[in-house]
């Protein structure tokens, strides 16, 4: 059985987190891979996606992710947008 509030552990090198502006997502019937990184704005830069992190999980646990954003960014963009959104 999983604990409703686990303890929860972060990793020293992941603390600081890490920014990203653009999300790239690809799948199987068997995983979701979700590419973050960033994209320069500038014409100059050629339009190339740096990748940082990679996080491949189980279709279940992407709609979990989903179910959980739902929840939750509605919230997040009313109290820092002012409900713009």
């Amino acid at each position: 059985m999983v604990k409703e509030n686990p303890k929860i552990v972060v990793a020293d090198d992941a603390k600081k987190g890490t920014y990203s502006n653009v999300m790239r997502v690809a799948h199987s019937p068997f995983e979701f891979t979700f590419d973050f990184g960033s994209m320069p704005v500038g014409p100059e830069d050629g339009g190339i996606m740096n990748v940082y992190n990679r996080i491949i999980m189980s279709p279940a646990h992407a709609k979990i992710m989903l179910k959980t954003l739902d929840e939750n960014l509605p919230e997040s963009l009313a109290a820092t947008l002012g409900g713009l959104f």
